[in-house]
């Protein structure tokens, strides 16, 4: 699908970078689904996408740089499935092509509230340099112009939200368990962990720390993040 698209909208919240699926109407939008055949429905489609970095969960101990969640909805077990990827972000490992697509879709939306905030910053100065008895400029704030712009000119990358570069492996670990994050809804969620972690690079590993840890809020310009020590995960 076509992570760019206004049927999916990128969120950076204080614990998480989110990508949001548009719900499906009839037939349209198409969100990515799977056949969940195993656990009784099949093609449920894909809610949402949470990146949070490091890993909430331990593999035999062992902490991960970060973990991507895919949720799903069963209607008939009325619970949610989420399928989950761990990060490793090895010293001598490339740059991981097609999840560089997803990333870079956050990095826009950190650079437009940059953007935002730099304006603001700017109409201060300048507001304060007329009080103080300098010429009266105009600043024409267009927020996002710069992300419009660079958008004419891309064009619009596909993502797969299981391609090669991500599912490495059909095997998982599974267990019943919660939510990690309030209402922490007891025996809520059919747990996937994937037993093969999904390769990125260090320089990739950083820019969604930066994204994450870094982000202002675009209209007070506060820092949203939440993360403590370097974390945001909830350890399970």
């Amino acid at each position: 699908f076509k992570i760019s698209s206004e049927t999916v909208e990128k969120q950076i919240l204080p614990n998480k970078l989110r990508a949001l699926m548009m719900r499906r109407v009839g037939d349209e939008p198409d969100p990515p689904h799977v056949d969940f055949s195993g656990v009784g429905y099949a093609n449920l489609d894909l809610l949402n996408i949470d990146i949070k970095i490091p890993s909430e969960h331990l593999i035999c101990g062992e902490r991960y740089d970060g973990e991507m969640q895919y949720y799903f909805f069963h209607p008939v077990k009325q619970s949610l499935i989420a399928v989950s990827w761990l990060f490793e972000a090895k010293p001598d490992n490339l740059v991981n092509q097609h999840m560089q697509l997803l990333i870079d879709e956050f990095q826009k939306v950190y650079d437009d509230n940059e953007e935002s905030c730099k304006a603001d910053m700017n109409v201060t100065t300048i507001q304060n340099q007329t009080a103080a008895g300098h010429e009266s400029l105009t600043y024409n704030r267009a927020r996002g112009s710069s992300h419009n712009r660079r958008m004419k000119k891309e064009r619009e990358p596909v993502w797969d939200p299981f391609h090669e570069d991500i599912q490495r492996t059909i095997h998982f670990w599974g267990y019943r368990g919660s939510l990690t994050e309030p209402p922490c809804s007891p025996d809520s969620v059919l747990w996937r962990i994937m037993d093969v972690p999904v390769p990125i690079s260090s320089g990739q590993l950083m820019q969604m720390k930066n994204i994450l840890f870094n982000n202002r809020d675009g209209d007070s310009c506060a820092f949203t993040s939440t993360h403590y020590k370097g974390s945001v995960a909830r350890p399970i």
